[in-house]
């Protein structure tokens, strides 16, 4: 299933405040964001903590599921765990391709945890991120990760 263009900006206009710097016109804005090349999406929240970033162009259904990426990692910075969880899952549901989702795993491994403070939840999760996508960085990162049982 493709998305249009259309969803990507309904997205970015219904769940973030989006803006545009020209760096050229706006260098000290470039130097205190890091915008070194240009097209950059670099999502801040509130208190403008960098959750993500992304260099270069993205087609739509990738750019959705990094902004999808983006709400759920902005949620587990809020403490709203619940929240993050279903995001990250809905986004494996919706776009299981896309090449955020190792990232994605990873991180939904983390909600759960932070969730229920058990690291069995964590260990189910990062066990599928292994099984499913064992030569991404993100399995990698998964040393704590004890032996199955």
């Amino acid at each position: 299933m493709t998305y249009p263009d259309a969803e990507v900006a309904r997205l970015l206009n219904a769940e973030f405040i989006p803006v545009r710097i020209n760096t050229q016109d706006q260098p000290e804005v470039a130097r205190r964001f890091h915008l070194m090349w240009s097209p950059i999406l670099v999502a801040l929240d509130h208190r403008e903590f960098p959750l993500h970033r992304i260099v270069g162009y993205l087609p739509p259904r990738e750019m959705l599921a990094h902004l999808h990426f983006i709400r759920a990692l902005n949620e587990m910075r809020s403490a709203r765990h619940g929240n993050a969880l279903q995001i990250f899952r809905q986004l494996y549901a919706d776009l299981p391709d896309a090449d955020v989702i190792p990232e994605a795993i990873y991180w939904e491994g983390i909600a759960a945890y932070r969730l229920s403070k058990n690291k069995e939840d964590l260990w189910v999760i990062w066990r599928r991120l292994v099984a499913d996508y064992p030569n991404s960085l993100w399995a990698a990162k998964t040393t704590l990760l004890p032996e199955a049982p």
